[in-house]
């Protein structure tokens, strides 16, 4: 009587087939999605010098995500090697969030625009900002910091604001408020003196004082 039944080696090299077909699909699986996670979440690589070559890209790289979509610079009212017009704007993005510094400068301000900026600074949940004779406020929103800048005609007020986009609560925190904070001091160091039609204070080094 003929026997059909498969013989133990047969049955055996079945066995290691599937088992070795199993694990180079579950290989390909595996590579397929770390090639997936690499793609979509590349390191943000912050240069050096951001804004222009004005600014430490240090002072950037805690405010943007470490990965995600690349880092990308904008630029308006700069002309070469972080000289500054009477109004600027410098926009960072990586990873999805963006930091955005502004200088403008402020005209003859009146007494009016003065008591507003005192007021903002005093206001209950804003957070006052000092450094030298620079004064401002700290919004949930943004860094606003103020300095006065003499002209033949009269003074004006340089204002520079840093404020933070992707989220929510840009200033949720006391670091993050403090990190940004002292970029807005390093740029109105950086921008004031190169606003064409006034001469800004030069302000200290360091860290502004919050509160």
């Amino acid at each position: 009587m003929r026997n059909d039944s498969p013989t133990p080696a047969a049955g055996n090299r079945r066995r290691v087939l599937l088992a070795t077909a199993l694990l180079i699909v579950v290989l390909l699986a595996g590579l397929g999605f770390w090639a997936f996670r690499s793609s979509g979440e590349a390191s943000v690589a912050v240069p050096a010098r951001v804004c222009d070559g004005s600014l430490p890209g240090s002072a950037v790289r805690p405010l943007l995500p470490e990965q995600g979509e690349g880092f990308k610079e904008e630029l308006y009212g700069y002309r070469g090697s972080g000289a500054a017009t009477v109004q600027g704007r410098c926009t960072l993005t990586g990873g999805g969030r963006t930091v955005q510094i502004v200088h403008s400068l402020i005209l003859h301000p009146s007494d009016s625009v003065r008591t507003k900026i005192a007021e903002e600074i005093e206001r209950p949940g804003n957070t006052a900002i000092h450094l030298g004779e620079a004064s401002g406020y700290a919004t949930p929103g943004a860094i606003y910091l103020f300095l006065d800048c003499r002209a033949p005609e009269g003074d004006h007020l340089v204002r520079v604001t840093t404020g933070l986009g992707g989220s929510d609560q840009p200033l949720k925190d006391r670091a993050t408020m403090e990190r940004v904070a002292g970029l807005t001091a390093d740029a109105a160091r950086s921008v004031a003196p190169r606003i064409d039609t006034c001469e800004a204070d030069r302000l200290p080094g360091g860290a502004p004082t919050l509160g």
